[in-house]
């Protein structure tokens, strides 16, 4: 994280726990930004000092990125990187969109030098609301749904995959709320935030919103 001086506007963390561990994870570099899109969190990992490179499916979000750092039009499950090659697969709401998120995770394990990690967000339907709403809505920020999993289920494919998960949280339907708002709104997004460090973490059990940092075994 950037130490002297104010940091730019778009440094302000909207997530202090991903944040954090992509300061710990991701000083040794190279951090590959798997499924970087609009590359949000390219130009964070920039801000930060961090060494990034992006890889984006879809062509025309690739380029519409207009920072500084590589981004490679590519598929998840055949990553254009070399093997042991990147010290953080860096993975934030992505899985859900492919049809075959178990390729993707044992590529995300191959492209990883050994003692690397996996920090990973994702959309879990523990909470029969979120089943709903996935019905209700299957397309997110105009791409489908193509894969949907319990926290249970996900843990499953981690571990399948070759992952041994070293840190988890699951947040409630507060905080998903907050991923589903609209560009432009941080404040409120850092207000629902708050509101769900006061609630009890019993009611995080059947939430929405999975972070996940793992390493392979």
């Amino acid at each position: 994280m950037p130490s002297t001086g104010a940091p730019p506007a778009r440094y302000r963390p909207l997530n202090p726990w991903l944040e954090r561990r992509l300061e710990l994870l991701g000083a040794d570099g190279p951090v590959l930004d798997l499924g970087c899109g609009r590359g949000f969190w390219l130009d964070r990992m920039q801000d930060a000092g961090l060494d990034p490179l992006g890889v984006e499916y879809r062509e025309d979000r690739a380029r519409q990125y207009r920072g500084t750092r590589p981004v490679a039009v590519g598929d998840a499950s055949l990553l254009p990187l070399r093997d042991q090659s990147v010290g953080l697969v860096w993975c934030i709401h992505v899985l859900h969109h492919l049809p075959g998120p178990m390729t993707a995770l044992r590529e995300a394990r191959r492209v990883l030098r050994p003692g690397g990690h996996l920090v990973l967000a994702e959309t879990v339907e523990d909470h029969p609301i979120i089943r709903l709403g996935r019905r209700v809505r299957p397309r997110w920020d105009g791409v489908p749904v193509e894969s949907r999993y319990t926290r249970s289920e996900f843990g499953r494919s981690l571990a399948d995959a070759g992952f041994e998960v070293v840190d988890q949280r699951q947040h409630s339907l507060v905080s998903w709320a907050a991923w589903a708002l609209p560009a432009g709104q941080e404040a409120t997004w850092r207000g629902l935030s708050r509101l769900e460090r006061h609630l009890p973490r019993r009611l995080h059990r059947w939430g929405a919103h999975l972070e996940v940092v793992a390493r392979p075994r």
